[in-house]
């Protein structure tokens, strides 16, 4: 491409919609997006587990509450199901966040080294 049509190409896009505007709704997507994974892992493993069989059936020992027992039914396909004590529960969502945390070090470094990189050419 010449250098003709480059400039009128981006001069043809920033017209549009500025970059920073873009950058802008992206980086705001992205930490919805980790936000939301965060908080629907804790969900979501309540779904994956097998109910224990000594808790499938609650009694209700309120005296002010309706008698009966009270059924707790899972919606989930028993197929799918995995049996998780809380302690597995635990090292699974730890892992994650252990995980999470972990891979932000080494990339904030590599940001940093290429942030200083693009410094040193300009």
């Amino acid at each position: 491409m010449s250098d003709e049509n480059t400039s009128s190409w981006k001069h043809t896009l920033s017209a549009c919609i500025p970059q920073r505007y873009v950058l802008g709704l992206m980086g705001f997507l992205a930490v919805a997006n980790a936000y939301a994974m965060r908080g629907i892992l804790n969900l979501a493993i309540t779904e994956m587990v097998v109910n224990p069989k000594n808790k499938a059936h609650h009694h209700i020992d309120d005296p002010d509450a309706c008698p009966g027992i009270l059924e707790v039914k899972n919606h989930t396909d028993p197929n799918n199901e995995f049996d998780w004590d809380e302690q597995t529960q635990g090292y699974i969502l730890s892992a994650f966040y252990w995980g999470y945390v972990a891979t932000h070090l080494p990339g904030g470094l590599l940001a940093q080294s290429s942030y200083l990189s693009t410094l040193r050419r300009d």
